[in-house]
């Protein structure tokens, strides 16, 4: 199927994002599997990987999909915001874009199914093979792991779990050695797709493999995002804990391939430079006689925090705005914090916000205890951006520097466009991410920010990059 502009039909979509604030907007492109849209609200800030809930779109005065979307892309232009994003299987009428009766044109709507069947025929022959030879390793895996299973629950005197994990130490070596090579095939095979082609590709890719790797507990949270988006606290608690999660042996080694990979890896390597920012930055300041303020936006589970408390006495020294979105995500991380302030007796201080990107940039310059200009000794935002548009990335990084003191530190981190993992997340997991290099991280850095006082940094995998900038120097007095 494929709306345009000369079809006669007024098209448009309405949805809820992830914080529950309603959309409206005008249909530019629609496909079987994708929609483009343009929103014209200024404040409207919707994030790659976000899921749209109540997603309805009406041909004239007809509802064609009721379901929900994932935003695969986005373009900001500064006038309005152009969105692309993923449909599922939730199209309703097969006569909604027929003005007669289905009676009368089932001949035509036989054809509109043939050329949609057909569209799949456009799949390339070679992905088709390499999606078949994974199918056929993991179905195989699958069942060899079943006899293993069945041969340790045999045996009643055995301890069914230390068997199954000291089973898996063994084998995890050699089967990464065995899986990787197809994550690798699969990221060369998409990377020769051109972008017209690949929501078909990506269709396949899912239906044929879903079956098989669902059953991870990563992928499938990952995949279905219950919180309504890529990336929350029980998504990072799974690539930071146990990769060996599932129901059954299978799954615990498709969950373990997926949190082995650079992306995963990248995560973790980011979390320990988080806890060793917060420790320099506080032993920078340890003398000054006063509490260090620390501003967190988009804090997630905060593990970098946990860790800092549970390594160092200096974390009492410091005083911590965590904000977030999500009321769940800041129970959950208030509630983690507090054991650990109780477990390793700190005596941080803590204060937890619920806001949102869009209130911050509304409130910043207004009287505002939490936004305060030259009020912070470090503010960082750990993930945030990688589903941000530039021109909203840009204003972030100008409030951050307007809100520390002179001396204070920004950070801000993005995943690097050479992900080696960036078309297993989009085709498999519909985890889009805007990708930025070193180079685009600096057109985020303000005008007034002398060179000298910004860099970019990366972590060891190469697949995260580290904004930071270091506020004025010279007036430093501590």
């Amino acid at each position: 199927m494929m709306i345009s502009s000369d079809s006669g039909k007024e098209s448009f979509v309405v949805c809820r994002n992830s914080q529950g604030s309603a959309v409206r907007a005008t249909v530019l492109r629609m496909t079987r599997h994708t929609v483009t849209f343009e929103v014209y609200n200024p404040f409207s800030i919707l994030q790659n990987s976000e899921v749209l809930s109540e997603f309805k779109i009406f041909v004239g005065e007809r509802l064609a999909y009721n379901g929900k979307a994932v935003v695969s892309g986005i373009v900001n232009t500064g006038l309005l915001l152009i969105c692309e994003v993923s449909l599922g299987e939730s199209w309703l009428d097969v006569d909604v874009f027929s003005p007669f009766g289905l009676q009368k044109n089932i001949k035509s709507e036989f054809e509109t199914f043939l050329k949609g069947w057909e569209r799949l025929q456009g799949v390339v022959s070679d992905f088709k093979v390499m999606i078949a030879d994974i199918q056929m390793f993991l179905t195989d895996l699958r069942q060899w792991l079943e006899q293993v299973e069945f041969g340790i629950q045999a045996d009643p005197n055995q301890n069914h779990e230390q068997v199954e994990r000291e089973i898996l130490e063994d084998l995890e070596g050699v089967m990464l050695r065995r899986v990787q090579p197809l994550f690798d095939r699969f990221e060369e095979m998409t990377s020769g797709i051109q972008e017209p082609m690949r929501p078909i590709h990506r269709f396949y890719a899912k239906q044929q493999l879903h079956p098989l790797v669902l059953c991870a507990p990563f992928v499938h949270r990952t995949y279905q995002k219950p919180l309504g988006y890529a990336g929350d606290f029980e998504m990072v608690n799974m690539i930071l804990n146990d990769p060996f999660q599932g129901s059954s042996l299978f799954a615990k080694v498709i969950n373990y391939s997926f949190l082995q990979q650079a992306p995963a890896q990248a995560h973790r390597n980011r979390v320990k430079y988080l806890t060793n920012i917060l420790f320099d930055e506080v032993e920078r300041l340890k003398t000054s006689g006063k509490k260090i303020k620390i501003l967190n936006l988009g804090c997630g589970p905060a593990q970098e925090i946990q860790n800092f408390l549970q390594a160092y006495d200096l974390s009492d020294l410091a005083h911590f705005t965590l904000i977030d979105f999500n009321d769940e995500t800041l129970a959950y991380t208030e509630q983690k914090i507090k054991n650990a302030c109780k477990q390793f007796k700190r005596q941080a201080e803590f204060r937890f916000v619920k806001k949102s990107v869009h209130q911050i940039l509304k409130e910043c310059g207004k009287s505002n205890e939490i936004l305060m200009p030259e009020d912070y000794d470090l503010v960082y935002c750990a993930g945030l951006f990688d589903y941000l548009s530039d021109r909203v990335c840009q204003r972030l990084v100008e409030v951050f520097y307007q809100l520390v003191r002179p001396g204070g530190l920004v950070v801000v981190t993005n995943v690097d466009i050479q992900n080696p993992q960036k078309n297993m997340m989009e085709y498999v997991l519909e985890w889009h991410l805007i990708y930025r290099n070193s180079e685009n991280l600096q057109y985020l850095v303000p005008k007034a920010v002398d060179k000298n006082f910004w860099s970019v940094k990366a972590d060891e995998t190469k697949v995260n990059i580290f904004l930071e900038l270091r506020k004025n120097l010279s007036l430093v007095n501590v």
